[in-house]
């Protein structure tokens, strides 16, 4: 399948497609990039420019504890090998364990300094204006909560930054009272990754069961949020009743030629049927490979929902995440789709 007929099926109207809701206030339509190196392929460009996009959200770096020194440190800094396309904002996302927030020596006007200063080097670097938004990835806790939301206002009031957005995941969305809403311009809500990852989870990446105990909480939940919906897929191997390894970037697809594996009719499941080194990894005989993924249908399901539970419209739905491996290989699930990205923000 070559990449204009990609594109194609991107980027023009579907038959399944919701409505226009009428009105310009549609949202628009964003991705998040989050691979460390920086530099869009020509496909990824047009789907950028067919699509309209006007923002994209970059992972610029990780904050974790090194278990070495244990000091607190930049991880995985992006590395830009070229820029993005002009007209399009650019919102730097900084990814914070959760274990920062949980030390009590953590200093959050000493982090939120470093955090500040560190964008702007990066972009300073590479010839990339002030960001107007800077925003947040932390799955903060009870036990956190309180140096979380002291380093948010610090950050807010000290890092000179115009808006602040941080993610908020579906427990704190539901339990707010108890989690605390960030004081932040706007939250993301991330609508994915709703299970634990074990060994009889089908699907840990969207499950409309899970996603059914959260939804009822949205209408009053008093942050002004976007949508973040997932366009990626994962592989779990399992051994001998264990889950051994997540394996990302991965897909249906790739096992379907090799007859060394058995995939099931209906199933996720695909079963190792000859021991083998593939990809670099070692599959045993009876291992098992569960192909986690969300298709056309469910993502339109996502937004149908969320349109009906959440209090008021999103300005964004950020794709996660912008990159042409899942365009080449995750896409064999739109084939009977098009303009896919604007027929799922129609349905908000």
């Amino acid at each position: 399948m070559n990449a204009k007929y990609l594109l194609f099926l991107l980027c023009t109207l579907a038959v399944i497609a919701c409505q226009p809701s009428g009105g310009d206030d549609t949202p628009a339509v964003a991705f998040y990039y989050w691979r460390t190196t920086f530099d869009l392929t020509p496909t990824e460009r047009r789907v950028l420019e067919d699509c309209d996009v006007k923002h994209l959200y970059i992972r610029y770096f990780d904050v974790k504890i090194d278990p070495a020194s244990g000091m607190i440190v930049p991880e995985a800094p992006v590395r830009f090998r070229s820029l993005p396309p002009k007209g399009i904002r650019v919102t730097p996302v900084v990814f914070i364990t959760n274990r920062v927030m949980l030390r009590r020596e953590t200093n959050v006007d000493t982090l939120a300094a470093n955090i500040a200063a560190y964008i702007r080097r990066i972009n300073r670097a590479v010839g990339l204006p002030e960001p107007d938004e800077v925003q947040i990835d932390c799955d903060w806790s009870t036990g956190s909560r309180d140096r979380f939301m002291a380093f948010i206002d610090t950050l807010r009031h000290r890092g000179g930054f115009r808006s602040l957005s941080a993610t908020i995941r579906l427990h704190q969305a539901k339990h707010h009272t108890i989690t605390r809403i960030p004081g932040v311009d706007r939250g993301v809500l991330m609508y994915y990754n709703m299970g634990s990852v074990e060994t009889d989870t089908v699907n840990s990446i969207y499950d409309r069961k899970i996603a059914k105990r959260y939804l009822g909480s949205l209408k009053v939940y008093p942050l002004p949020m976007d949508v973040a919906l997932p366009i990626y897929a994962w592989g779990v191997h399992l051994s001998e009743g264990r889950v051994t390894e997540l394996i990302n970037r991965i897909h249906r697809a790739d096992f379907e030629q090799d007859t060394n594996f058995l995939i099931s009719r209906g199933s996720n499941l695909i079963t190792v049927k000859h021991s083998l080194i593939k990809g670099g990894r070692y599959y045993r005989t009876g291992d098992e490979v569960r192909i986690e993924e969300v298709t056309s249908k469910d993502l339109l399901e996502m937004a149908r929902d969320l349109s009906r539970h959440m209090s008021a419209r999103p300005r964004e739905v950020i794709f996660f995440d912008l990159d042409e491996h899942h365009f080449n290989k995750y896409i064999t699930n739109y084939e009977s789709e098009t303009n896919f990205f604007k027929d799922v923000v129609r349905c908000f």
